[in-house]
């Protein structure tokens, strides 16, 4: 029950010398206790305890396209910080028994060795309860960052607001600085403090003939993440130098689109058959 010291603590491994190992009879360690029944008792599993991989496949083949893809990327990412060529290896070695496809794009962005034979679980097999795809989707508790820049139509902002609050949706307003807005409204958060990553979605309400960096580095990090964006822009020159595209999936000109459209792209959360 000891924790050892070392780089591994689990048995078998390559990165120590397969230590530690469990002790052997002679020393103490564990031993069934011999008694006769209709046969001899031992310590022993089924055929089916070998079957490492079927349910690794069966996860992998329900998944949509943009979460394999999101798997992928994350093998690739974790495996890349690996410092061991051994164990890279043998992380893709193991991917082949699951899906070949998946083992020859992760080792090629780590520069692993590919196993020669291909081992993969021959199984088609889906259930759509392990895809996150499937979930139920509400615009209810999410979040939405409601950016500033320049001055804002109260009465229209104070009218969207009353809107997200209806599907009770969370806000923030965030702006340069802090300050009040009307007798209802004020600014709670800076571009200091608030983040897109704090986000599901954002409203750009623009009224300067150019925007500000801070501005279009929020709304660019939330473009980039697929999440729903929403603009009511008087002055689209002030996007010049965005990378946001302006009639790509899941970005609302307020101008033309009614805010209950935008409160359903809320709900859906992510928009992956954007290109970008």
């Amino acid at each position: 029950m000891a924790i050892h010291q070392g780089q591994t603590s689990y048995h078998r491994n390559g990165l120590n010398a397969n230590q530690p190992e469990p002790a052997p009879v002679e020393l103490g360690g564990y031993e069934s206790y011999q008694e006769k029944i209709d046969g001899r008792k031992i310590r022993g599993r089924s055929e089916s305890f070998l079957d490492f991989y079927s349910q690794a496949k069966l996860f992998y083949n329900s998944l949509a396209p943009f979460e394999q893809k999101h798997l992928k990327d994350a093998f690739s990412f974790e495996l890349g910080k690996c410092k061991s060529e051994m164990v890279k290896n043998n992380a893709v070695a193991l991917l082949n028994h699951i899906d070949r496809q998946v083992a020859e794009e992760v080792a090629g962005n780590i520069g692993a060795e590919l196993p020669e034979e291909n081992l993969e679980v021959k199984s088609d097999k889906k259930s759509p309860a392990l895809s996150m795809a499937n979930t139920v989707k509400q615009p209810s508790t999410k979040c939405t960052a409601i950016l500033l820049d320049g001055k804002p139509d109260d009465e229209k902002l104070t009218d969207w607001i009353r809107t997200l609050a209806q599907y009770n949706i969370n806000y923030s307003i965030v702006a340069k600085r802090l300050y009040t807005i009307s007798p209802v409204l004020k600014v709670t958060d800076t571009f200091d403090t608030a983040d897109s990553s704090l986000f599901d979605a954002a409203i750009l309400i623009s009224t300067s003939s150019e925007a500000d960096p801070s501005v279009l580095e929020f709304i660019e990090t939330t473009y980039k993440h697929f999440k729903p964006l929403a603009m009511a822009v008087e002055d689209y020159t002030a996007l010049e130098r965005c990378r946001v595209v302006l009639d790509a999936p899941g970005v609302y000109d307020l101008t033309k689109a009614e805010i209950p459209q935008f409160v359903e792209g809320i709900a859906k959360g992510r928009f992956w058959e954007r290109k970008l």
